[in-house]
């Protein structure tokens, strides 16, 4: 019966692997594509933030390489599951899209790099919370934890309010009229940032019928606040009680069987 089993386990694992390579999408197939107006295009306000100025690449490109940092783009509708804010798991390799986000970890600094009029910032995880409001360049703040909640991040503009799920499915509120947040994962090159989880989500601020789709509007960069050492020791002990009682109980049931 065991064995059984065993094979039955082992024959799902292989079509679900099987699956995974024949049905997983292209790393970067679902991105909304961006416009440029006669303001300061995107790849300019990123090329400021993350190469001294100097533009180089397109902004379709999946991935800019530049001194300051590397910054891969993700997803907006393919990929499954919600992108984890403190883990980035899935971001950089187009298995999830950045709709939705879990936390859980611990808090988060947000930072405004380029903004427009009266734009503020926050999350919804079923209620709202504002972060920053009535930003402006170099305004940041700390919020979270979102502890175990599915969040979206939230723009407010000109009477408007834009969500990065632009469906919220499960939701009261009705479906957006289009996708309003662009979002690439940072990996800093050198600095406090290096090696840590940060991300730049860029929004487009007005309705698709008058939308000139350049997604410059207002673009924070949010940073992960790491646990200390301490808080990741008691972790990793809960962790291995956990792993622990597992195993105990699989040894129980394997005795019975």
């Amino acid at each position: 019966m065991r064995l059984k089993r065993v094979l039955w386990n082992a024959a799902a694992a292989a079509v679900a692997v099987g699956g995974m390579l024949f049905t997983a999408p292209g790393a970067y197939a679902g991105t909304t594509t961006l416009g440029t107006s006669g303001e300061t295009s995107l790849i300019q306000v990123l090329a400021n933030i993350y190469n001294g100025g100097t533009v180089t690449g397109s902004i379709g490109d999946a991935s800019f390489d530049w001194s300051l940092a590397k910054l891969t783009r993700v997803q907006d509708t393919n990929g499954v599951g919600n992108l984890d804010l403190h883990l980035g798991t899935g971001g950089a390799d187009g298995t999830k899209n950045d709709r939705s986000w879990v936390d859980g970890v611990g808090n988060f600094t947000v930072e405004a790099k380029i903004a427009g009029n009266s734009q503020e910032f926050g999350y919804y995880d079923g209620a709202y919370t504002s972060v920053l409001t009535g930003a402006s360049v170099g305004d940041t703040a700390t919020a979270g934890p979102v502890v175990g909640s599915v969040f979206q991040w939230v723009l407010k503009s000109g009477g408007n309010t834009w969500y990065s799920h632009n469906l919220l499915p499960g939701s009261s509120i009705a479906p957006q009229d289009m996708d309003h947040m662009v979002t690439w994962q940072v990996e800093y090159k050198s600095g406090p940032k290096l090696g840590g989880k940060v991300w730049i989500v860029a929004w487009e601020d007005l309705p698709s019928g008058i939308s000139d789709f350049d997604y410059q509007d207002l673009v924070v960069e949010i940073s992960v606040v790491p646990l200390p050492a301490a808080a990741w020791s008691g972790l990793a002990v809960l962790a291995g009680l956990g792993a622990f009682g597992y195993l105990r109980r699989r040894q129980r049931m394997s005795l019975a069987a």
